[in-house]
C-alpha cells in the first residue's frame, strides 16, 4: 500500500525490540556456548534499538555479566603470570564455577591445573624407576606448566646433577676431540671402519653403517636396562669388539709382509697410499700412518727430524684416530666419577652404565695381568724390566740436570758480574782444598781417592739436593755409626 500509516513506525520499533529479546533469550539458554564477544555484540545491538523497560533490564543484566567475566579473566591472567600454587588455583576455580560462560584465561588455568595433577602423578611413579631420559622429559614438561609443582625443584636439581656429571665425564674422556659422542666412546666399538669416513658422512647428513649399528645397540640397551642382566649386553659387545680387532691386526700385519713383493702396491694410512718416508705404527690396530696424516703432539710436525720423532715416542705410544676414541684417562680419575655417580646422581644414566661396564673390563684385565706377572718366569722378567726402567729414569734425570747446569754456566760466562763470582768461587775451592792445585789437577802423592756417587742417591730433584743451608755448619762432620735396630 502506498498509504503511510502513523502506527507502522511504532510497530517496527516494537518488532525490533521483540526480536532482540528473543535473540538474547535464545543466546542465554546455553551459557556454556556463550562467549564475551557474543555478549558484547548483543549489548551493542540492544543499545541501537529504541529503549524499552524490558530491553533496558536485559541490557543491564548483560552489562553485569560482562563486568563479572572481565573480572574473572583479569584474575585468571594474574594467576597465570605469577605461577601460583595449585591450592590457590583450586580455590579460584571453585569460586568461579557458577559462571558457565566460556572464558579463555580461566579455561587455560583449568587446563594447567589438570596438567599439573597429571604431572605430579607421573613424577611420583617415576621415583620407582628413575632414568635420565624420562626425568629430563618430565622436567621439560613441568617447566611449561604455569603452576608451582611440588616435585619440580627436586627433579630440576636431580637432572642438573646428571647433566653436570655427563659434562665432566665428556671433558675427561673426550676433551676437545672432534665428532666425539660420550656414549659411543664408552661402549665397545661396533664397527672398525675408518672414523674419517664416518665423520665425513655425518657432516654430509647421511647415516653410516656404524650409526645404524649403534642405534640398534642403544635400542637393545633401553629394552634390557630394566633387567638385572643388562650388563651382558656390554659384555657380549666387548667380546665381538676383541675378535674384530684381532682380525684387523692380523690383516694389517700381513700387509707389512707384502711390502716389496711383486703384487700390487700395498696401501696404508687414512689416505690409502703406499708407505713413504717415516711411518708411525698404531699400537692397537698395527696399521702404518704418514707423518702428514697422523695427529702428532704439539711439539712435532710433519717436518720434524726422525730423531725428534723417535725421542717423542719413546715414552708415549701412538694411536691412530680410529683407535684413539678417548683421551684414555687414568683409572683413579674414573673411580672419582663412579663415586660421584653413586652418591650425587640419583637417577640412572646410560653413560654411567657404560662407564661401569668399561671399568669392570679394565679391572678384570688388570687382575689377569697381575696374576700373569706374579707367576714364575714373568715375575723375574718384570723385576728386571722394573730395575732397567728405574735406572733409565735416573739417568734421564741426571742428564736433564747436567743440561740445566751447563746452560746456566753458559749464561754466566756472558755476564761479567756472574763470571767474576764464578772465578772467586773456583779460587776459593782450589785454595781451601790442599789436595788440588789451581789448575784443578790432583796431586799424584795424595792418597785421597774420589769415589763416584752411586746413581740415584742424590740428583737435582732429590730432597737432599734441594735443601740449602743458610749458615755454615759450626760443628765438624763426624761419621755416624748406626746401631742395629732390635724388634720389640
Amino acid at each position: 500500500m502506498d498509504i503511510e500509516l502513523p502506527e507502522v513506525a511504532r510497530l517496527r520499533q516494537i518488532l525490533d525490540q521483540a526480536r532482540w529479546l528473543d535473540d538474547v533469550q535464545e543466546l542465554l539458554k546455553d551459557p556454556e556456548q556463550l562467549t564475551i564477544p557474543l555478549l558484547k555484540q548483543s549489548l551493542e545491538n540492544g543499545v541501537a534499538i529504541v529503549p524499552h523497560p524490558a530491553v533496558e533490564k536485559v541490557i543491564a543484566e548483560i552489562q553485569q555479566m560482562l563486568t563479572v567475566c572481565e573480572s574473572i579473566e583479569k584474575r585468571a591472567e594474574e594467576l597465570l603470570q605469577k605461577k601460583p600454587k595449585i591450592d590457590e588455583v583450586e580455590r579460584f576455580l571453585s569460586d568461579t564455577e557458577e559462571v558457565k560462560i566460556q572464558l579463555p584465561k580461566r579455561d587455560a588455568l583449568r587446563l594447567a591445573r589438570q596438567r599439573a595433577l597429571e604431572w605430579t602423578e607421573n613424577a611420583i611413579k617415576s621415583k620407582d624407576v628413575p632414568y635420565f631420559e624420562e626425568a629430563e622429559t618430565l622436567l621439560n614438561q613441568g617447566l611449561l606448566i604455569p603452576i608451582q609443582l611440588k616435585y619440580l625443584s627436586e627433579l630440576e636439581v636431580t637432572v642438573q646433577s646428571a647433566r653436570d656429571w655427563i659434562d665432566k665425564a665428556t671433558r675427561l674422556f673426550l676433551g676437545k676431540m672432534p665428532n666425539g659422542r660420550l656414549m659411543e666412546a664408552l661402549c665397545p666399538r661396533l664397527d672398525l671402519s675408518s672414523q674419517e669416513k664416518r665423520a665425513k658422512k655425518r657432516k654430509e647428513g647421511t647415516r653410516t653403517k656404524d650409526d645404524e649399528k649403534f642405534a640398534d645397540f642403544e635400542k637393545r640397551y633401553v629394552d634390557m636396562r630394566h633387567q638385572p642382566d643388562w650388563i651382558t649386553l656390554f659384555t657380549t659387545a666387548a667380546v665381538q669388539e676383541l675378535s674384530a680387532m684381532s682380525d684387523l691386526r692380523m690383516r694389517n700385519l700381513d700387509k707389512l709382509d707384502e711390502v716389496g713383493g711383486e703384487e700390487e702396491e700395498v696401501r696404508f694410512c687414512y689416505c690409502q697410499r703406499a708407505a713413504v718416508g717415516v711411518m708411525l705404527q698404531c699400537e692397537l690396530c698395527r696399521d702404518l700412518f704418514h707423518l702428514g696424516c697422523a695427529s702428532l703432539p704439539k711439539t712435532l710436525n710433519a717436518k720434524s727430524s726422525f730423531s725428534a720423532i723417535w725421542n717423542a715416542y719413546q715414552d708415549q705410544r701412538f694411536f691412530c684416530s680410529n683407535c684413539q676414541r678417548t683421551k684414555r684417562p687414568k683409572l683413579d680419575r674414573i673411580y672419582d666419577l663412579l663415586v660421584q655417580l653413586q652418591h650425587r646422581v640419583m637417577i640412572r644414566i646410560p653413560e654411567g652404565d657404560a662407564l661401569q661396564s668399561l671399568t669392570e673390563r679394565a679391572i678384570n684385565w688388570q687382575d689377569r695381568v697381575k696374576r700373569l706377572l706374579e707367576s714364575g718366569e714373568m715375575s723375574d722378567v718384570y723385576r728386571q724390566w722394573s730395575a732397567a726402567n728405574f735406572a733409565k729414569q735416573q739417568m734421564a734425570a741426571r742428564e736433564k740436570t747436567e743440561k740445566m747446569i751447563h746452560a746456566e754456566i753458559q749464561k754466566a760466562e756472558h755476564n761479567p758480574k756472574l763470571k767474576r763470582e764464578l772465578e772467586t768461587i773456583h779460587q776459593h775451592m782450589t785454595t781451601s782444598n790442599g789436595g788440588y792445585h789451581h789448575d784443578g789437577e790432583m796431586d799424584s802423592d795424595d792418597p785421597v781417592k774420589v769415589e763416584p756417587k752411586p746413581l740415584g742417591i742424590d740428583h737435582a730433584y732429590s730432597s737432599g739436593a734441594l735443601s740449602v743451608r743458610k749458615h755454615p755448619r759450626k760443628s765438624p762432620l763426624v761419621p755416624r755409626v748406626l746401631e742395629p735396630c732390635t724388634r720389640r
